[in-house]
C-alpha cells in the first residue's frame, strides 16, 4: 500500500525496496539489506515487527540514513499489553541508537507523512484512495486513524492541505518540532493539531510563540481530559496526557 500510494500520487524520486526474501517488489529491484543500496538515503520507511527493529535501525544508522519513519507498533504505547515494559525499553534503545548517528525519527506507531506540495505521500492511510488536494492547512496528529479520517473529510469537501504529519509516539521528533518547521513553511497558513500530550512544555511554548509571531494560527483538539481518557492516551501512543486543569488554560492561550 505504501509503494502503491507513493507512485499513484506522483512521487518521482528514487525508491529502493528492502526485503531479504524478495528480488523485486512493485517492479523495482529489491535489496536484501539497506547497506546494499548503491546511493545515499534521505528517508527510510520501516515496516517490520518490533522484535527486529533494533537491527534495522542500527543498519540504517550505519548506512547514514538522515531520517526514518517508524510505522511499526509495539513500543511505549504497548505498556498495558503483553509487550509491557519491554516496549518502552525498546523505544528508548532505538532513539539512543539513532541519536548516536544523527538520524531523526518520526513515530514509531504512526501512519507517515503526506505533502501534496511535492507529490510525496509516504503513508498507507486509506484516505489516499482519494486524490490529495493542495491547500494551506497543515495537520499534525498523534492519532493516525483520526488524522486519516480528517483528511478524508477535508478532501471530500474540496479542502486542501499543505502537509500532514502522523507523529505517533513522538519518541524523537515531537509536535513542537513540527510546529517550528511549519512556522517557516511558506506553503502553510494554519496549523491544526490533534494533541494527546506535551512532553516538553517549554519547547512547545517556544514553538507556539514562533507560530504566533509568524501570524500562523494554531487550532488544537486536545484529548485525554478524563482519568479514563488519560489511560486511553497512554495505551494509544504512550503519551502522558497531563492534568487538564493545567493544560486547558495553557492551550487556550495558544490555540
Amino acid at each position: 500500500m505504501l509503494l502503491s500510494y507513493l507512485f499513484k500520487h506522483g512521487f518521482k524520486n528514487e525508491v529502493y525496496p528492502i526485503n531479504p526474501k524478495s528480488t523485486e517488489i512493485s517492479g523495482l529491484k529489491c535489496y536484501s539489506n539497506v547497506k546494499d543500496v548503491p546511493s545515499d538515503i534521505d528517508l527510510a520507511c520501516i515496516l517490520v515487527p518490533y522484535d527486529i527493529i533494533q537491527k534495522i535501525v542500527k543498519e540504517c544508522a550505519e548506512k547514514g540514513v538522515k531520517v526514518s519513519i517508524l510505522f511499526s507498533s509495539g513500543f511505549a504505547e504497548a505498556v498495558y499489553s503483553e509487550v509491557g515494559v519491554k516496549g518502552v525499553e525498546l523505544q528508548n534503545d532505538i532513539i539512543k541508537r539513532a541519536k548516536r548517528s544523527g538520524m531523526r525519527i518520526c513515530g514509531p506507531n504512526c501512519i507517515g507523512v503526506i505533502s501534496p506540495v511535492s507529490n510525496t505521500c509516504i503513508s498507507w492511510s486509506p484516505s489516499l484512495e482519494l486524490q490529495p488536494i493542495l491547500g494551506d492547512i497543515a495537520i499534525i496528529s498523534q492519532s493516525g486513524a483520526l488524522g486519516g479520517s480528517i483528511l478524508t473529510r477535508m478532501w471530500e469537501r474540496g479542502i486542501g492541505i499543505s502537509r500532514f504529519i502522523s507523529s505517533g509516539n513522538e519518541a524523537d521528533l515531537e509536535t513542537a518540532d513540527y510546529i517550528k518547521y511549519l512556522t517557516r513553511d511558506p506553503h502553510t497558513r494554519v496549523i491544526a493539531i490533534f494533541l494527546e500530550g506535551v512532553r516538553d512544555g517549554k519547547k512547545f511554548r517556544e514553538a507556539a510563540e514562533m507560530a504566533t509571531k509568524a501570524m500562523k494560527p494554531i487550532v488544537i483538539l486536545k484529548t485525554g481530559k478524563s482519568e479514563r481518557g488519560k489511560l486511553s492516551v497512554r495505551s494509544h501512543t504512550g503519551s502522558l496526557a497531563g492534568d487538564d486543569k493545567y493544560m486547558t488554560p495553557y492551550l487556550d492561550n495558544w490555540g
